[in-house]
């Protein structure tokens, strides 16, 4: 669960196949997950300056892959006993429109 909040405006430094390395002041966890430019991914590899996170084929056909340039806005997940702010949202895609 997220709050919806952007938490940091991180910058990337790659996208490599389907590992997405961003440089970040958040301090991840392997296995944590992040809401980035509002997907929910999962922390595979923690860097001295930020983190890498995997993008599946399937997450790569529906989300806009062009936005995952330059900077993207990370949301940490909720950690039990946090304040609730605002709202309260999954970070899943569920499917995409045409506007």
């Amino acid at each position: 669960m997220f709050t919806g909040l952007i938490r940091e405006i991180a910058t990337v430094k790659n996208f490599v196949g389907s590992t997405l390395s961003v440089k970040a002041n958040h301090e991840a966890k392997l296995g944590d997950s992040i809401a980035i430019n509002g997907a929910c991914l999962t922390v595979i590899n923690v860097l001295d300056d930020g983190f890498s996170v995997e993008l599946s084929h399937e997450s790569q056909k529906l989300l806009a892959i062009e936005n995952y340039k330059n900077e993207v806005h990370i949301k940490p997940a909720m950690i039990m006993g946090d304040r609730f702010e605002v709202h309260v949202v999954q970070g899943n895609v569920d499917c995409i429109v045409e506007i």
